[in-house]
């Protein structure tokens, strides 16, 4: 997510909308990764639901999500519809 996306995020139509998920990826040549991006979110929304991820397996917030402010972690390469997706998550009950 490059600055000027992010940033839009608090203008008015930002207050329309509501995203229940959002993914992140870990490395964004060139602009923000995952873990830059979700420290702006919760800035904007502390609850927002974020997952991370990533084709590296050493990736520190893929395999520690909770410690860096995600739901959840999904490893590349993400795989089809009718193949079992691995996903991390944590569970949390909303209010």
């Amino acid at each position: 997510m490059d600055q000027k996306r992010c940033g839009s995020m608090n203008g008015p139509r930002a207050k329309a909308r509501h995203f229940r998920v959002v993914i992140l990826d870990a490395t964004v040549r060139g602009g923000l990764g995952g873990v830059e991006t979700i420290e702006r979110l919760r800035n904007i929304d502390p609850q927002v639901n974020a997952i991370i991820c990533s084709g590296y397996s050493d990736e520190a917030a893929l395999s520690e999500f909770l410690s860096y402010g995600f739901r959840g972690a999904l490893p590349k390469p993400l795989l089809g519809a009718s193949s079992p997706m691995p996903c991390k998550r944590r569970s949390r009950k909303r209010k």
